[in-house]
């Protein structure tokens, strides 16, 4: 977070009206450690992170949370959001058409291969 927590302030020093919301209604118990881990994933979005360590977190946090993400950076980083958004469904398309291209190669290939087959006296 931006500011330096006081020791006892960690949910209520929340800047995220999204997490705010989660934590109304939430159990102690039961929704603890997803809340700890939401604010951890706020303070990346936010500042990033400061280590490799810090960097393999986020990562886990992001794959793991990954709808409480887009949130968060809907939030705090709607520019940003949106660049990545853009650049993963050219990256989905982009995969699409290479998908398909290698599956019409192999298929193109399987005929070739079948031919050869049946030319040198092999049978179906």
């Amino acid at each position: 977070m931006d500011k330096e927590v006081s020791h006892g302030e960690r949910y209520s020093a929340t800047e995220s009206q999204y997490i705010k919301e989660k934590i109304k209604g939430a159990s102690w118990s039961r929704d603890r450690r997803h809340i700890d881990d939401l604010l951890s994933l706020e303070g990346f979005v936010k500042n990033g992170p400061k280590s490799m360590a810090g960097s393999y977190m986020y990562a886990e946090l992001r794959a793991k949370y990954k709808s409480e993400y887009l949130r968060l950076m809907k939030e705090f980083k709607p520019d940003v959001l949106e660049r990545h958004l853009k650049e993963e469904k050219e990256a989905n398309e982009r995969f699409q058409r290479e998908s398909e291209a290698w599956k019409k190669e192999a298929e193109e290939q399987e005929k070739r291969l079948y031919g050869e087959w049946l030319r040198m006296g092999g049978k179906e």
